[in-house]
């Protein structure tokens, strides 16, 4: 940076800490420096502390010993590229010796490899904060926190804590306006002040949230004071706001202290949120959620598959193709092989692929993969080529892709880009059911059919518009779902179906693939009923590449 960039800098960095109470700092992690405003000075002696290393240390000298996970964690985040955002509230020992609680806020701007470059951010004292709600007169979180914080260190927290909330706000403030909401929101808390037991203690927690200590109480208690909270506060409300289709609907979620052990504010806070989010999900105004650790234990795991699963999409670096011979039945040749996705996770084999490509289809991370899948299988099929020069591929297309308008232009380059032809490819269009634009759809398939590549329908015969599907889509081929094929020999409502399915077919000239052929009795009665190809664990399981090639690509009896 030279001379008068940096006085620039300096100047806008003084300028702004003249604009606020709070400290703002900026880490430059490439220069291993870190700057703060001198309003630090007030809560802490670190401002001339320069270099980030010692800046932790001290940080972590100084933190309660309970918030010095959730902070490194933090910190760790962003470091291991997890997070670009920086959400901490944490205590401090301040210059007196006592604890302060803080919240830190920032930003980390990132080199091209992905490395941290420049953090700027936020803190603000919390402490200095603690105060009363506009609307409801309550002590606001910040004052929850403290006290929560005090009777776990004093070793007096006990009962239960609640967290009630009004659902539908967002909806009420479009449908009415904010001083209307705030008004409902006024005689939600006046009427929770009434009923609250005499030693338990109100709170204003994040939007539209009011928290209760209710100490000594267990889950009969709870439940008592919740049943008495919904019919006063549903009746108080109709009663001064004369709306006839007014619904007001009450959740609430508990938490046992005694569940904890040790009891940890950030656990607590946790879990809390944890059951009011799945409380207003599932529109549980009945009874109180009451927090379980197995339900929460399941949830964090959840977030981390997620979590891994964005990682290994962003990175590319644990998912592979396997491939499934489709056999010509009339020759029992090799026509074409289907890639198949593997995630080589052991949450793989937790949670199953089909769930795993469902959340992979809802998130939109099947878009980028979805084009790493198809770039992967041309590759390899340039190179079968080489031994079996009549060699196809067919892969998969999940309905949420052919949304992605640019697929048919990546398709065709990445034909051109490895000297393939469109005939060489058959793209089976996935999850049939799920299509709600049939616009698109064909928009899509007579993209495909432009660069000469075939449209396959995949799994007909499931769901509830295969025949609609067939009907508004030019398809070349249907796959036959293995669920008519498991008990053909024994079931002859399948072989009925079989029947009907492949004369309809024909008399399309659309062309047939029977998958679930698993024994030899299954393919000598689907034989009759005249498929173009087959494809089951008759023939083969799916396979990794290396096998694939050597079982059917260089063995010449395929």
């Amino acid at each position: 940076m030279n001379l008068k960039a940096q006085n620039n800098y300096e100047l806008l960095f003084k300028s702004l800490s003249q604009c606020t109470d709070d400290i703002i700092f900026v880490v430059d992690f490439e220069a291993d420096e870190i700057i703060w405003s001198e309003q630090i000075k007030k809560i802490t002696d670190i401002s001339n502390v320069r270099k980030i290393s010692q800046a932790q240390n001290y940080w972590l000298k100084i933190i309660h010993p309970d918030d010095i996970k959730m902070y490194t964690d933090e910190i760790n985040n962003i470091y291991n590229v997890k997070s670009n955002n920086l959400r901490c509230d944490f205590r401090i020992k301040n210059l007196n010796g006592l604890y302060n609680w803080i919240q830190s806020r920032g930003f980390v701007n990132r080199t091209g490899d992905g490395r941290p470059e420049i953090m700027t951010g936020v803190i603000k004292n919390l402490t200095a904060d603690y105060g009363s709600d506009n609307i409801t007169g309550l002590l606001d979180i910040f004052a929850f926190k403290r006290d929560i914080c005090q009777y776990i260190e004093l070793d007096m927290l006990t009962g239960a804590i609640m967290d009630f909330s009004i659902a539908d706000i967002k909806k009420m403030n479009i449908k009415y306006s904010y001083s209307f909401v705030n008004g409902i929101f006024s005689i939600f808390a006046r009427e929770l002040t009434l009923l609250c037991p005499t030693k338990g203690k109100l709170y204003r927690g994040q939007g539209n949230h009011i928290l209760l200590y209710y100490p000594e109480a267990d889950k009969n208690d709870v439940l008592t004071l919740f049943k008495n909270i919904k019919s006063t506060v549903q009746e108080q409300i109709k009663n001064e706001h004369k709306y006839d289709k007014l619904e007001i609907n009450v959740s609430c979620a508990a938490v046992i202290v005694k569940d904890f052990s040790p009891p940890e504010l950030s656990n607590i806070y946790k879990g809390l949120n944890y059951c009011s989010d799945l409380a207003k999900k599932n529109k549980m105004y009945d009874v109180p959620l009451f927090f379980s650790q197995n339900d929460f234990k399941q949830a964090i795991e959840k977030i981390d598959f997620y979590d891994e699963l964005i990682c290994s999409v962003k990175n590319l670096d644990s998912f592979c193709l396997f491939f499934q011979p489709i056999i010509n039945p009339k020759t029992d040749t090799i026509r074409s092989a289907e890639a198949l996705l593997r995630w080589e996770n052991p949450a793989s084999y937790k949670y199953g692929l089909e769930n795993i490509i469902k959340v992979l289809e809802s998130t939109g991370l099947i878009l980028p993969l979805g084009k790493w899948i198809i770039s992967t299988a041309l590759k390899h099929l340039r190179e079968w080529k080489k031994c079996k020069p009549d060699m196809h591929i067919n892969i998969n297309i999940a309905v949420p892709q052919i949304g992605d308008y640019d697929l048919p232009l990546f398709i065709a380059d990445e034909i051109k880009k490895n000297g393939l032809n469109g005939s060489d490819i058959t793209f089976e269009i996935t999850e049939t059911y799920q299509i709600k634009d049939i616009k698109s759809i064909q928009n899509f398939v007579h993209a495909i059919h432009r660069l000469g590549a075939e449209i396959a329908l995949d799994d007909f015969g499931t769901g509830y518009s295969s025949l609609d599907i067939l009907k508004a889509l030019p398809a070349d081929w249907i796959k036959i779902d293995q669920s008519f094929v498991m008990q053909v020999s024994e079931n002859k409502i399948d072989r009925d179906i079989l029947k009907h399915l492949s004369d309809l077919c024909h008399s399309l000239k659309i062309k047939i693939c029977v998958e679930g052929v698993e024994n030899e009795e299954s393919l000598n009665i689907i034989e009759k009923y005249l498929p173009d190809t087959v494809q089951g664990y008759h023939y083969s399981t799916p396979l990794p590449e290396t096998d694939f090639f050597e079982s059917f690509i260089t063995d010449k009896s395929y």
